[in-house]
């Protein structure tokens, strides 16, 4: 603990140069996150109207490409991947193209057996998974 201690100390100077209230005091809009997703769409005037709608009321601008690609622009972390669970929600074919320009994406999928019920369903969740990786050009980092 007393390591922990000395670590935090020396934290001091750079915790001092965040705000307190960590994003919320700073322009949002400069951390936006853009999602290009392939998607069959019905035709559409109101591509954002559809997409907050339909999908995720959290997504912030939506543009329609040629080819039935869509860029949404969401804010990140936690929130971009509440709004990618709607998108597979919505849309199970959709298929992830770029975020933000970054063409490989790591995914963490966990799991825990908690109850009788979780362990039941583990035999189908590891089914799901090897499903996963049988996809095109994804990998296992990490048991």
């Amino acid at each position: 603990s007393f390591l922990f201690g000395q670590l935090q100390l020396l934290a001091v100077p750079l915790k001092m140069t965040a705000p307190p209230d960590g994003y919320a005091g700073l322009d949002q809009t400069k951390f936006l996150e853009e999602v290009v997703v392939h998607v069959q769409l019905p035709g559409l005037t109101n591509v954002l109207g559809f997409f907050k709608a339909e999908v995720d009321g959290s997504i912030l601008k939506a543009r329609l490409l040629p080819g039935n690609f869509v860029v949404i622009a969401t804010l990140p972390f936690k929130a971009m991947g509440d709004v990618l669970i709607s998108v597979a929600k919505r849309f199970p074919a959709a298929r992830v193209f770029q975020i933000s320009n970054q063409k490989e994406v790591q995914v963490r999928i966990s799991r825990t057996c908690s109850d009788e019920i979780d362990r039941v369903d583990a035999g189908r969740h590891d089914r799901d998974l090897e499903r996963i990786m049988t996809l095109p050009r994804v990998e296992r980092l990490m048991e």
